[in-house]
Order: structure tokens, then sequence, then C-alpha cells
């Protein structure tokens, strides 16, 4: 029986959106597996753990909710039978996940947000002390807190990390792209002389956090770089946001996999380019 051309192009259709939907099951697939924590990460820990000497021995796994069933398993005879001056710190912001036989033989601190005048005390303190480095104003704690979602920690560790300097020059490079003034292999070229694809990668979520903020309707975070302007200029879809900030997490996984750092940032460069 012939097949007419609408007849053909639907079936056509159909076996794409097929394949789209096989591709995102796998990217998702493939995201969750990345992010899980398995058996053999829990016996690897094993020997650091049972090791004789004297001192004590600390062993923290965030989000322990991703732990495997199998993981898991292997985890409870270590909790079953502690080893002196071992101490095991199970961080986890759905504990609930957990199994019950883990939530069973741990001692469980829920912890409450820190409130943010302490919060400012502390990190302006830890990082006025940090040696060759001059002091940060308030308004610049409050947005490194801001940005750390309340965590003075992670605070310190953004306000030290070599990425976060060079916020103003991630967006240059954007605006250069997005105006056809600078090619995605020089761009590449560049960036790899200044941080690791990790770095970028760090630096590129967080500029994109800010886009998506701007893009909703709300109030950037970063009042030290003049993103909005940036934007009213070259004003980003959000599809063209979503497809980006899929691509930097297919490119965690890919790192994975060892896949070379300069493939990495020229196609991440060639697809910031289209941002």
């Amino acid at each position: 029986m012939p097949i007419s051309a609408d007849s053909a192009d639907s079936a056509d259709n159909q076996e794409k959106l097929s394949n789209a939907a096989k591709d995102k099951k796998s990217s998702k697939t493939a995201n969750n597996s990345a992010l899980k924590i398995k058996v053999d990460d829990i016996r690897n820990l094993q020997p650091f753990i049972y090791q004789g000497g004297q001192g004590m021995r600390i062993c923290v796994l965030d989000h322990a909710e991703q732990m495997t069933i199998a993981a898991a398993n292997a985890l409870l005879k270590t909790l079953e039978e502690p080893q002196a001056k071992v101490h095991l710190f199970l961080i986890s912001d759905t504990p609930a996940q957990l199994l019950p036989t883990i939530k069973s033989r741990v001692q469980q601190l829920p912890l409450q947000t820190i409130q943010p005048m302490i919060a400012v005390d502390y990190v302006t303190q830890a990082l006025g002390s940090t040696v060759n480095r001059e002091a940060v104003g308030t308004a610049a704690i409050e947005q490194l807190i801001q940005l750390a979602n309340g965590a003075p920690l992670a605070a310190i560790a953004m306000a030290q990390a070599p990425w976060y300097s060079k916020r103003a020059l991630w967006l240059t490079t954007w605006q250069a792209l997005r105006s056809g003034k600078r090619s995605s292999v020089a761009a590449s070229d560049y960036w790899q002389n200044q941080l690791s694809i990790t770095e970028f990668i760090q630096l590129s979520e967080l500029m994109l956090l800010d886009m998506r903020r701007l893009y909703l309707g709300l109030n950037e975070l970063q009042k030290d770089v003049n993103l909005s302007a940036a934007l009213e200029k070259y004003p980003p879809d959000n599809n063209g946001l979503a497809l980006f900030s899929n691509s930097l997490q297919q490119t965690k996984i890919a790192l994975q996999q060892n896949v070379q750092e300069k493939f990495a940032y020229d196609k991440l460069m060639q697809e910031l380019a289209c941002l």
C-alpha cells in the first residue's frame, strides 16, 4: 500500500520524537547514576576506617540518601561495630530517604539555618585572616553568603576559589561570543590558560543561575557585575538557558570518563556562543 507524503512526514516525526525521548531517558539515567554512592565507594573506605595506628579518623558522606541499597548494607557493619576514634558523618537534606536500618544506628542531629549576622561575622573574620588578602566589604560578604545559600563555609570556599574573581571576565567573553567579536576556538584557548574545565563549569553554573533569575523577573544576586545590562543587549531564551545547563551537567559526566579537557572546553564555548 503506498504511503502519502503526509503519512511519511508523520511517521518521520514520530520516529524523531521517539529518539528524543530515548536520548532524554538515557541522559537522565546517566545523571542519576553519576550521583549515586555505590557499594565500591563504601568498600574503598574500609581500609581507612580499619587501619591501625593512633589518631582520630573522620569520614563524611555527603548526600547520604544517594547510597544504593548495596552501599547502605555495606555500611551497616561499620555502623554496628564502630572502631575507636572513628567518626562517620552522614549528611542529608532528605533523611527520610535513608534506609531505616541506617537511621536506627546513627544519632540524628537536625541542623538549623545560621542567623545572617552570625554568618556575616564568621565569614568576615575568616576572610580577613587570610594571608595576603585585602579586607572584604560587608556587601561583598553578604553577597557571598547569599550565593552560598546561607552556608558560611561554602561562602568562604567560594571567595577563595580561583574562578570567583573571573565572573566579570566570563560575562565579557560571553558578550564577545554573542557579538561575533571573538571565536569560540579563541575563547576556548584563552580560558584553558585561566581555569581548569571543572572550575569553569562552577563559574558558568553561578552565572547561569543569575541569568535565569533575571529571565524570570527576579533580582540578580551578583551586584558587582553588570549582568542585567548584558542581558538587555543579548537576551537569551529560556530554552537556550536550559540547553546550556544540561550541557554543563553532561560535561561533568563526560569528564569522569576521561574526556580531554580541551575537547570539553571547545564544546562548551561553542554552545556558550549560541546562548
